[in-house]
Parts: C-alpha cells; structure tokens; sequence
C-alpha cells in the first residue's frame, strides 16, 4: 500500500506530552501524537492500553493531567462548531433506546445548528434508510454502530475520532466502514481510530500507533518497503526450532537483537537467518529448523509488544479480532 501525503499540512490534531492517572494508576504517560489531513493514523495495543483514555482526553471527555490537544490550533471545548470540526463515535451504549433512528440525528442536528436534511443524507450514508423510524433499542449492536457513525458524521467534519468503529460489524460492514474511513481521509479529512483489527489497520491507515502501558511505543507505516529502511535486517523476521531455545535467545540477546521465545520456537524481529544461523552454529547449538518472513503490520505489532516486553512494560494479551 503506498500513498502520496502532504507532508507540509499543518496537524489537525496534536497531541503533546499528555499523562492521566485513574484510579491511582497513570493510565496515559507523555503519549504524542500528531494527524495530518489526508491521512488515517491507527492506535493499536492490548486490553488496558490507553487507547480510549486518550480519545477521550482528545474529545475532552477526560482532563489530563499533564500535556495538551489542539484540534485546528484550540483545545476540543473552545472550538466554535464543534460537531462541524470534528465528529466523534466513541461508544454506541449512550443512544437513548427508546428515539427513533432518525430522531436521535434530528437532536443532535438542532442543538448543533445543522441543517436537518443531513439528517436524512447520513441515514443513507451509513445504510440505515430503512431503519430510520425504528426504535434504538430494537437495533442490533452492529446498526448502532453504524447510528452513532452517522451522528459522528452530520455536521460534515474534518476530523474524525473513532473507538472500535469495526465492533459489531459482520463482513460488509467491515468492507463498507473501510471504504468510508479511507474515503473520508481521501478527501482531505484526517481520521484518528483505535481498533485492534491489525488487517483492517493496515488495510486503512497511513500512521500506525502501537500503545502499551499508557505510552506510544512505537510510531510507523503499517509496512515498511525495502527501501524505506537503513538496515538491511529491518523488516525481517527468523523462527528458528531448536531443542536449546533458551539459550540461543539469551545469546541474541546480548547482541541485541529482540527475540521472543514460545516453547522450542525462537522468533527474532529485524534479523536475517545468516546472523541466527551463524550464533547457533558457532556456539554448537543444534537448529532443527530455520526461516525468515518479511514483516507485515502483524510483524511490526509482534516486535512492539516484545521490545515493550523486554523493557519491563508488560502489556496484557492483545486480541487480533
């Protein structure tokens, strides 16, 4: 996947040096980030990572407690318009069940000072035309997906900020929420979502930010290209079988290289079988089998989670939907 961005345009979003402690635990430490317009940027990572925390802090939902979000220059609760600047769906729960599809839009269009008839062109947008007088409560959980979707959607903003957009959806609404996510970036929008999809992000995204622990630990293309890398091991991934598993990754180890190990699997990222192959052989160490794979956006999640491992982040299990 490549495309051509702008990288000139001034960030729609910034977000700098945010941290946030819930609960006594700091949920958000010194988390960056910048969205551009054109462009989708993706926040992955396990249960517990921070993802929600730090759309809420975004929409001003949460108070940080160090750090700062600007959305076109201001914070989210000094912009004029808000729903015409950025459009948020967070969490289909807060639909009241008992409105009508349509008229949940129809309040929010008033109090928002936006032309009814939008109403009417997002229902048709999100593929809810038919479903428009149905009660909210008798809507399955993937048609309030797609509801809170179109409320994001009626004041035609340019910043979108999604949490689990693909929660609820079966195949076509997977293809169709694609479709719209990149269409809107396509545009001149900027999307900002989470979503633990890895497929769907790197089917979507042009920045892919990994969380673990409250911290962005990595920042990246969801796929590096072989000339987008200074390192010729970059990208590359070993799996190596061998009864001294334990020993051959403490022994990369100390090169440092990023090595995880499951069983008798030994699994080392940015690396080339010639370097395993050459640790084992002259320490004596018998492989049974060895390979390497070109990294993709489940590689690079994989190098994240174990480099943040390594560090002592200790992220929990993260699921790849």
């Amino acid at each position: 996947m490549s495309r051509t961005l702008d990288s000139g345009a001034a960030p729609r979003l910034i977000v700098s040096g945010v941290s946030k402690t819930l609960g006594g635990r700091r949920v958000l430490n010194d988390v960056s980030l910048r969205v551009t317009p054109g462009t989708v940027t993706s926040l992955v990572g396990p249960n517990g990572a921070g993802k929600s925390t730090l759309l809420r802090v975004v929409l001003g939902l949460e108070r940080a407690d160090a750090g700062a979000v600007s959305i076109d220059g201001v914070s989210y609760t000094h912009l004029q318009s808000p729903m015409r600047s950025v459009g948020a769906s967070l969490d289909a729960g807060w639909l009241h069940p008992r409105r009508r599809a349509c008229d949940e839009l129809l309040v929010a269009a008033r109090s928002h000072r936006i032309d009814k008839a939008r109403v009417t062109e997002v229902l048709m947008e999100v593929g809810l035309t038919e479903a428009a007088r149905r009660r909210v409560g008798t809507l399955s959980f993937g048609m309030r997906q797609r509801l809170s979707l179109a409320r994001a959607l009626l004041g035609q903003p340019s910043l979108l900020i999604l949490d689990e957009p693909l929660n609820g959806l079966d195949v076509d609404g997977i293809r169709w929420m694609r479709s719209l996510v990149r269409g809107v970036a396509d545009k001149g929008g900027a999307v900002l979502m989470s979503s633990h999809v890895l497929s769907e992000v790197a089917a979507v995204s042009d920045n892919v930010e990994v969380m673990s622990a409250g911290q962005i630990v990595t920042t990246r293309p969801p796929a590096r290209t072989s000339g987008s890398s200074t390192s010729e091991a970059a990208g590359w991934t070993v799996t190596a079988l061998t009864d001294a598993a334990a020993d051959l990754a403490a022994l990369l180890r100390r090169q440092g290289h990023v090595v995880s190990v499951d069983g008798r699997r030994v699994v080392v990222h940015d690396a080339r079988v010639a370097a395993v192959a050459r640790v084992a052989f002259v320490e004596r160490l018998f492989v049974e089998s060895i390979g390497e794979t070109r990294g993709d956006l489940e590689a690079e999640y994989t190098l994240a989670m174990a480099r943040a491992n390594q560090e002592n982040l200790a992220p929990s299990a993260f699921h790849q939907g």
